[in-house]
């Protein structure tokens, strides 16, 4: 959503509070299908509620006068956002063996786009829980960066001091004038470290500063995630978790510290809530 505006952030809050999420569930199972996919089959790769292929399987219709049963999620496996040969965003997609999250969710972001209050994109809705996100791992280290061995393995080395944002974004995304082969070839060192993504000596002097024009834009690490993704295919993440409300929140998480000063835990600052049944 879109709710830059006090204004807008009322009205949403408006909204979300008028919200019938009883009657919505029972929307949600009435559009399902009678046979519909599980994630209770051995040797099935389990069907998500975002929609991705599965394992059909019929279930037993509830009584739709009676109140709705919990949206009760778990989350297995690993999927790549991108090609999974260059990506930055893992992700596990959440498994409802009702099948009613999908078009719950659907049903939420109708209603707030008629009002007004989400930002058109040309893309279908893909519910997620982040695994892993490299774009977060170079706001919080911009004096490192992430290779990849030959062997696949992942690791942080120092990126080199010259001085400049510049520099440091040569290295998050390689020199624009390299291929991706350069990028990956590994060290003639022992071990399996690739080498840095920029191979400009320290002896030289630091290139004059390029002059910006407009907006920088984001720099992204991207890396060969297919060994990842089959060595996590069937890894369980979270199981039978309880959907307890629906709430609109603040972008980007807040870190709590203990008195170490170390990050205990992160959570997003609530603006407002409904409890779901």
């Amino acid at each position: 959503m879109s709710l830059k505006e006090p204004e807008r952030v009322e009205r949403a809050v408006d909204l979300l509070k008028k919200l019938d999420l009883v009657d919505l569930l029972k929307k949600a199972k009435e559009e399902e299908p009678k046979c519909v996919r599980t994630p209770r089959q051995a040797g099935k790769e389990p069907t998500t509620a975002t929609g991705e292929p599965g394992v059909s399987s019929c279930l037993a219709q509830p009584d739709q006068s009676a109140s709705p049963p919990p949206l009760i999620l778990s989350f297995t496996g690993l999927k790549s956002m991108h090609s999974s040969t260059s990506t930055s965003f893992l992700y596990t997609p959440p498994m409802d063996a009702t099948g009613r999250l999908y078009p719950f969710c659907l049903s939420l972001k109708d209603r707030f786009s008629a009002a007004g209050l989400m930002t058109e994109e040309d893309r279908a809705l893909k519910l997620h829980a982040t695994i892993l996100n490299t774009i977060y791992a170079a706001k919080a280290y911009p004096s490192k960066t992430l290779v990849q061995g030959e062997d696949g393995r992942l690791g942080v080395v120092e990126v080199e001091k010259a001085g400049t944002e510049d520099a440091i974004d040569d290295h998050l995304t390689g020199d624009a004038h390299q291929d991706e082969g350069q990028r990956n070839e590994p060290s003639n060192q022992e071990g399996t470290m690739a080498e840095p993504l920029s191979t400009k000596s320290k002896s030289q002097p630091p290139e004059p500063k390029r002059e910006r024009k407009g907006k920088r834009k984001k720099q992204v690490v991207r890396f060969d995630a297919r060994d990842f993704i089959n060595l996590y295919s069937a890894f369980e993440w979270a199981r039978d978790v309880r959907i307890e409300k629906v709430a609109i929140c603040e972008m980007g998480a807040k870190k709590t510290k203990d008195e170490n000063g170390q990050v205990v835990r992160e959570e997003y600052t609530e603006i407002a809530s409904i409890p779901l049944p």
